[in-house]
């Protein structure tokens, strides 16, 4: 039997993930291949599979159970009519081999199996064989000239930044310049910045204060708290300028904003007197889209140079608290601001000793120019003592104990979906994490590793990178640390946006030198991913589910789809129970 122009989606193994298919008869799907499959036949080369799944075309109801190890599903598919230069009218490509995993879709086709998407892989392997090595060129296709639209009201264009500036002016003047009446805290950098705002309100509230905050994970109105579902860090600047009046109408005193380079370049704080300001770090990302990492500096600079433009609110200083082991700090420190204040581990007035790291938390001792006390956060890592010592200034510029500080970071948990622990009753860890630059993966990566070494377990780590152009440099990077760091290592989606996900996947890909099936897969289908390395895990092991955090939504093509990944963890663990 053949099956014409039937398109097979693309994905990585699946290891007892359901009834593994090979769908045959859906006309087109539509997932970006310009190739028809010509046949495509299944059979299992184990005895234990051969009755249920003979050798024939196969198309097989999804279910959790019973499951087959797809390891054991041998398949063959055969693509035509390649359009590359000199290659025969209708040359045929086989590739055969064991299926290498399982796509669920949303229509009506529930589930996809292909061999290999790889058209080069493909092609090299035909002609190797056929004209002693040599590979026909790939016609690529003509860039597009830029429109005439994009240049004038690109992302960065005068036309575009001017437009942001008059809509952020119009909501200050609108909502009444709100901050003037609150001690503001902007927190920015690459990393960390939800983390920080988040102790920075509760040292505020354990010491009486009444605070709104906004982040890229949760929102706060005095005692009210809610989820961040509108995919920004930073929002327009109608959102602020609106919420900085509730918090002003609602009797609060204190507000903290988490502020992105996007909004700074953007002005949508513009109108918010800030009091005191805060630097975590300053890595590479979103490079893309300022167009360098010294504008990106110059973006996360535009929150310290404004910090003295607008008359003082009080009598109590403007302060700038920098991380002084940062390779950006000597830019920043150049900044004046009224009074300034420095942390980190190598160097600054406050810096922390004696540190002591833990699979769920940390201590250490916090060092100021006054007096020394030792600390335990809930919260695992390097990067959260810096994150600690951070909220520490704060609390003094406010004049707070710091043994409010010790309380409330021995009380706190970690914020939603950074470094977060999902316990289900499994014998083996598995972690949440936001981390999707390079500076973070890094982190978290070197951080679980060596505890994983030191207990004799393996590390599992799911990673999707970020589509919609984002910083499309940093994808191999972040596949050779994933190489690198991890024991296994799988390849997913994030939030593709308009890209093509495997696209995605492939560049990230790049950066990874084993061979897949060695402890490597790529599978769009974040759930099917995350349900293969908890299906791999074994006692002791670390499963780490990085990129999205505790993020709500997920973003495929213009859709905001409900996503948790926590949630799909906790229904895919109760399945294996």
């Amino acid at each position: 039997m053949i099956f014409k122009n039937t398109v097979i989606s693309g994905m990585g193994i699946g290891h007892k993930i359901g009834f593994p298919t090979v769908n045959v008869v859906a006309p087109n799907l539509g997932v970006g291949m310009d190739y028809g499959v010509y046949a495509v036949e299944a059979r299992a080369v184990d005895p234990e599979y051969a009755e249920l799944l003979p050798w024939t075309p196969a198309l097989m109801h999804y279910g959790p159970k019973p499951t087959f190890d797809v390891a054991k599903i041998y398949c063959e598919i055969h693509f035509l009519h390649y359009p590359i230069d000199g290659a025969p009218k209708e040359l045929e490509v086989a590739i055969k081999g064991y299926i290498r995993g399982v796509q669920k879709f949303d229509g009506p086709v529930s589930l996809v199996a292909q061999m290999n998407r790889d058209k080069e892989t493909a092609l090299e392997r035909f002609f190797k064989r056929t004209t002693a090595g040599v590979v026909p060129h790939v016609s690529p296709k003509p860039s597009a000239r830029p429109s005439l639209r994009s240049l004038v009201l690109g992302s960065n264009s005068p036309i575009l930044l001017a437009y942001h500036k008059l809509k952020a002016m119009a909501a200050a003047y609108y909502y009444g310049f709100p901050a003037r009446k609150l001690r503001v805290i902007g927190v920015t950098g690459t990393n960390g910045k939800t983390t920080v705002a988040n102790l920075i309100t509760n040292v505020l509230v354990a010491s009486g204060k009444k605070v709104g905050m906004t982040s890229t994970v949760n929102f706060r109105l005095g005692d009210e708290t809610w989820m961040n579902a509108t995919k920004m860090s930073t929002q327009s600047p109608f959102f602020i300028q609106k919420f900085l009046r509730k918090m002003v109408d609602t009797g609060c005193t204190h507000a903290v904003l988490e502020v992105t380079s996007h909004a700074l370049v953007q002005s949508r704080t513009w109108g918010v007197d800030f009091d005191t300001v805060l630097l975590t770090n300053v890595t590479g990302d979103h490079i893309e889209y300022h167009g360098g990492f010294e504008e990106y500096q110059k973006a996360k600079m535009l929150l310290f140079q404004h910090l003295l433009n607008v008359p003082a609110k009080s009598k109590q200083p403007r302060v700038s608290i920098l991380n002084a082991d940062d390779e950006s700090f000597p830019l920043f420190d150049a900044i004046p601001s009224e009074e300034k204040m420095t942390y980190g581990l190598q160097s600054g007035s406050y810096y922390a000793s004696n540190i002591k790291l833990g699979a769920e938390g940390t201590d250490f001792t916090l060092n100021t120019p006054e007096a020394q006390i030792d600390l335990h956060m809930n919260l695992p890592g390097v990067p959260n003592v810096y994150n600690a010592l951070s909220v520490a200034c704060v609390a003094l510029t406010e004049h707070i104990s710091l043994d409010v500080v010790k309380q409330v970071l021995a009380e706190t948990e970690p914020v939603p979906g950074r470094y977060e622990l999902v316990r289900e009753g499994q014998p083996f860890h598995v972690v949440v994490d936001y981390a999707h630059n390079i500076d973070a993966v890094r982190g978290v990566l070197t951080m679980y590793s060596e505890i994983t070494k030191a207990i004799g377990s393996k590390l599992i780590v799911v990673f999707g990178a970020t589509g919609g152009g984002r910083d499309k440099a940093k994808r191999p990077v972040i596949g050779k640390l994933l190489d690198t760091l991890s024991d296994v290592v799988i390849l997913t989606s994030d939030d593709p946006y308009e890209e093509d996900e495997w696209e995605i996947i492939t560049m990230v890909a790049e950066g990874v030198a084993r061979d897949e099936g060695e402890k490597y897969w790529k599978i769009p289908s974040r759930r099917e991913a995350i349900r293969t390395a908890l299906f791999m895990a074994q006692k002791g092991d670390i499963v780490l589910i990085a990129g999205k955090g505790a993020e709500p939504v997920q973003m495929i093509y213009g859709q905001r789809r409900d996503w948790d990944d926590r949630e799909v963890v906790r229904s895919i663990l109760h399945e294996l129970v």
